[in-house]
């Protein structure tokens, strides 16, 4: 993330906790708890870092992959995180 990627694909989410673990470790606090240090992503320090913290879960795409019957089970606990941008539906 603190490279400045766009988006990312969390695989085999069963759960609402796998769900929230997942997609608050990509938003800073107080709403999540990923770490700091987005040197890259703040384009080393010609953006601004304050800005960045407080909108970065605004322009990263978060998205829950669905490959598992308990995901399909617990899919309408799982989309009550506001995080959560979309969903891939995975089953084979």
């Amino acid at each position: 993330l603190e490279m400045g990627v766009d988006g990312v694909i969390f695989p085999m989410i069963r759960t609402l906790k796998d769900a929230e673990k997942a997609v608050f470790s990509t938003v800073y606090p107080p709403y999540g708890e990923r770490g700091f240090g987005p040197m890259n992503a703040i384009n080393y320090g010609i953006s601004d870092v304050l800005d960045y913290v407080k909108n970065s879960h605004n322009s990263l795409c978060k998205f829950i992959q669905i490959e598992h019957k308990d995901a399909i089970d617990n899919l309408d606990e799982i989309m009550k995180n506001e995080f959560i941008d979309g969903y891939s539906l995975c089953l084979g």
